[in-house]
């Protein structure tokens, strides 16, 4: 009997050992040696070198004269992802929606709202929106920023990418590296 419970705890304590320990660290070692920039986060700097977000994370840019991404619950706090779990039918989600739509035709008079801007994002973090979503939003920033609309079509088309077309999702764009060329663009911080 002591000798299977030993055999026993030995076991446990191999897989701890292997899965705790072992296989993380091969995992994070491969990854830092094939794919340094991805397995540090993505991070995106500034000229002075000053972290500016990370290509994976929504970033919440204030003011109309900016790109949006998706409303997210937690205010794109990495530490408070996550979606609310509010069913469809929730006042809370109803609201939210009621809310983004008032806001959004306030923003952008007589273009109709793309249905990912009402919903909010599953993990609160989506760092893209789709094409469509951000050239919904071209004629707002093109009017506030004295920009012309096909200055910012360009720009939303030379930062689209086709990486999950094959699974049927859309053409889409990464919402801080969009802003950091309209700031680069309009000469603005």
């Amino acid at each position: 009997m002591k000798d299977e419970l030993w055999r026993g705890l030995r076991a446990a304590l191999l897989i701890f050992l292997i899965t705790g320990f072992l296989l993380p660290l091969t995992t994070t070692g491969l990854a830092e040696l094939l794919f340094p920039p991805k397995a540090q986060g993505s991070l995106v700097f500034d000229d002075q070198g000053t972290l500016v977000g990370s290509l994976l994370i929504g970033q919440d840019f204030q003011g109309p004269q900016w790109f949006q991404g998706r409303p997210s619950a937690s205010g794109n706090n990495p530490l408070e992802s996550g979606s609310p779990q509010w069913g469809p039918l929730d006042p809370r989600r109803i609201e939210a929606a009621q809310k983004a739509l008032a806001s959004w035709v306030q923003a952008n008079p007589g273009v109709p709202l793309p249905s990912e801007l009402a919903a909010l994002s599953a993990s609160a973090l989506d760092p893209h929106i789709t094409r469509e979503a951000a050239l919904a939003q071209v004629p707002r920033i093109a009017r506030l920023r004295g920009l012309s609309e096909a200055e910012l079509v360009s720009l939303v088309d030379g930062l689209t990418e086709e990486s999950f077309r094959f699974l049927g999702s859309p053409p889409r764009v990464n919402v801080l590296l969009l802003n950091r060329k309209l700031a680069q663009l309009a000469n603005t911080p």
